[in-house]
């Protein structure tokens, strides 16, 4: 486990920034179609480092449509109500 980082898009190994989303944890299916992620796993395009961002929060929807209003009232509050962001390293990529 490191240090929470600010971003977690960042990886926590080399820093960059050649990251992105893998799967999400616990989904919470909005009425608007638009789901909640309660946690999520990471990978860095460069060192092939994963990571699994808890407490983190993410908001997706279908087909690149932008989100409603209450699908991002629906993120404020579960980011309001979140843990504390934690980084936990999956493996030795290294």
């Amino acid at each position: 486990m490191t240090d929470a980082p600010t971003n977690p898009n960042v990886c926590p190994t080399c820093g960059t920034r050649n990251t992105g989303v893998t799967t999400g944890f616990n989904p919470e299916h909005l009425p608007t179609g638009e789901v909640l992620l309660h946690g999520t796993m990471f990978r860095c395009g460069d060192c092939d480092q994963r990571w699994a961002a808890l407490g983190h929060i993410l908001l997706v929807n279908r087909d690149d449509a932008p989100y409603t209003e209450e699908g991002l009232a629906a993120l404020h509050r579960a980011i309001a109500q979140a843990d504390e962001l934690r980084i936990e390293l999956i493996g030795d990529e290294s």
